[in-house]
């Protein structure tokens, strides 16, 4: 993404930036976005591995089903780290 960005920079002449009013306050505001994503999945991680036995998530299908129905409402990265960490809780 860096070097995306480096070779638009570069190469893209200023009048367009300047045409487009281009500023990279959204990407700010995306990053921020995700980082608050990811500190709020902390707790419901730490419960994962704590209370993960007592899920009984055990067959693929379980898996599967659960993660969709979790996606339709939250987004699809917070789900994929609470199910690794819950794939590792319940293979032990």
């Amino acid at each position: 993404m860096f070097v995306a960005v480096a070779l638009r920079l570069r190469f893209t002449p200023k009048i367009i930036h300047e045409i487009n009013a281009f500023t990279f306050g959204p990407i700010g505001e995306v990053a921020l976005l995700f980082l608050g994503v990811f500190l709020t999945m902390m707790p419901a991680l730490d419960f994962v591995v704590v209370l993960g036995k007592d899920i009984r998530v055990r067959e693929p299908m379980q898996f599967y089903a659960t993660t969709g129905a979790l996606s339709a409402v939250f987004d699809n990265a917070p789900n994929y780290a609470t199910f690794f960490s819950l794939v590792t809780v319940a293979s032990c």
